[in-house]
């Protein structure tokens, strides 16, 4: 029997459309690596990925102060697991030779490769203002420990089946040493994209090989910690992969890293994180070497910018690179703990409210006046800013009864998800959609949901709904 001919011109489209995207697939960035960039060098960088990174003509990088040449296409699938993958879907690999300006301000940069079909997924690198270092084989033991000068960034790879990378240098005593590892956060550039990033952990030792510290997750799966030295000597920092997966077959470039070892101020949190344009608001850093930061005014421009991003400077230094959050919503600090003892902050509707979570055990409490019917959005924005708080949130009526609860959510007011139209949760951020059953007075509950303190956080409340940030 004939197909129409409607059904026929349908049926030949469909293949069409099908035979080209078994051809031309959506470009994809796995590794980059040196992961960390100085300012004012020209680095090669080399990119592994897959769909038609040969074709590549460009790079597209946010922000200013970077630009990068294309260079040689390289075929690596010989390097794969699995030898039957079709050819559209082979390891490809890629050079790139990327400079960064001298003033490029320091921090995650995304980019992305233009290709003649498309545009790559988002890929990542950290600029520093510190010099930069490769990590040389072998440096597996205190034995054969790579020497270093600290201050430093390190670029490494963890290549071997349960590599671990030793790192020698001298401290003096009084000397006060941030260890920060950026690995899950430049490989996470679509968070749940894929199913595990490096994990990795740190231990530094002394001459004897005594643990003086150690760190596993902080920032996410990236370690922190950081460390006042008591006394002059050589000291060791060993630096492996958690889950021992280093070195798996067709997995050898996976685990790369930049490691940083630093004396100048670094922020870990800074309130408030939200402020409004066009304003001059007074910062309150957390972190390590802050001395002369305790407190710092700085310009918000009116200039429609959703963020600012910026550097702390102090006699020891720049600070990384803070990020505050700009809204149109009136903003205010939460009252100290001493101030608010014996219940919850009356708010009036629209509010931004900045604070912390600093014991634990401890529940934010605010109060708010609604109307029969009035509809409410309750939202956390904490993990995605680079929070460790695991949010929950919680209203209550007059009476103490809870009405609604929200923990982990799949979508924000910002959209579908917080990292584009993708169907993944945004990872202990909290949301609630509620409707006031009766006239009266309510109270939002914020809180850790393992009771965890020393969580920096910004709640944004607009007109009938309201909004949690936390970093």
């Amino acid at each position: 029997m004939r197909m129409s001919t409607v059904a026929q011109t349908m049926t030949l489209l469909f293949l069409v459309a099908t035979t080209c995207l078994a051809q031309r697939g959506y470009p994809r960035i796995n590794t980059v690596f040196p992961g960390a960039l100085g300012q004012g060098t020209t680095t090669e960088v080399t990119l592994t990925g897959h769909y038609n990174l040969k074709e590549a003509y460009k790079v597209v990088f946010e922000g200013e102060g970077l630009s990068a040449e294309v260079g040689e296409w390289m075929d690596l699938s010989g390097q794969e697991r699995t030898r039957s993958t079709p050819a559209q879907f082979k390891l490809e690999g890629l050079r790139l030779k990327i400079t960064v300006a001298k003033d490029a301000v320091p921090g995650v940069r995304q980019f992305r490769i233009g290709t003649k079909g498309s545009l790559s997924t988002t890929a990542q690198i950290l600029v520093t203002d510190v010099e930069t270092s490769q990590e040389v084989e072998p440096n597996d033991s205190t034995q054969e420990a790579q020497k270093i000068e600290i201050p430093r960034v390190i670029n490494g790879l963890l290549q071997k089946v349960v590599d671990e990378d030793v790192y020698e240098f001298r401290a003096k005593a009084g000397d006060r040493v941030s260890f920060v590892v950026h690995a899950a956060r430049l490989q996470n550039a679509i968070p749940h994209l894929e199913g595990s990033f490096a994990d990795i952990t740190i231990s530094l030792r002394d001459e004897k090989g005594k643990e003086l510290a150690s760190a596993d997750d902080y920032h996410g799966q990236d370690p922190l910690f950081f460390y006042t030295f008591d006394q002059n000597g050589t000291y060791y920092l060993h630096l492996r992969e958690a889950t021992y997966q280093s070195g798996m077959a067709g997995k050898e470039l996976k685990w790369w890293y930049a490691l940083s070892i630093l004396k100048s101020p670094y922020v870990t949190s800074v309130l408030p994180l939200v402020v409004n344009a066009g304003t001059r608001v007074k910062l309150h850093p957390r972190g390590f070497n802050l001395e002369g930061l305790e407190e710092v005014e700085v310009a918000v421009p009116k200039d429609g910018v959703e963020k600012r991003e910026l550097q702390l400077k102090s006699p020891r230094g720049a600070s990384n690179l803070v990020t505050l959050r700009v809204s149109d919503l009136p903003q205010m600090l939460e009252p100290a703990r001493q101030e608010r003892l014996g219940g919850a902050q009356r708010i009036q509707l629209p509010i931004g409210i900045n604070g912390c979570i600093a014991a634990d055990r401890e529940v934010d409490r605010y109060r708010f006046a609604a109307r029969k019917g009035q509809r409410f959005e309750f939202e956390v924005g904490a993990y995605r800013y680079g929070s460790a708080l695991d949010s929950l949130l919680e209203v209550h009526n007059s009476d103490g009864r809870l009405l609604a609860a929200g923990d982990d959510m799949l979508t924000t007011s910002e959209g579908m998800s917080a990292f584009g139209n993708y169907a993944f949760p945004v990872e202990k951020d909290s949301r609630i959609e509620w409707i006031a059953p009766a006239d009266d007075d309510y109270e939002l509950l914020v809180r850790d949901a393992n009771y965890l303190a020393a969580r920096i956080m910004s709640t944004i409340l607009p007109p009938s709904s309201s909004r949690k940030t936390l970093p």
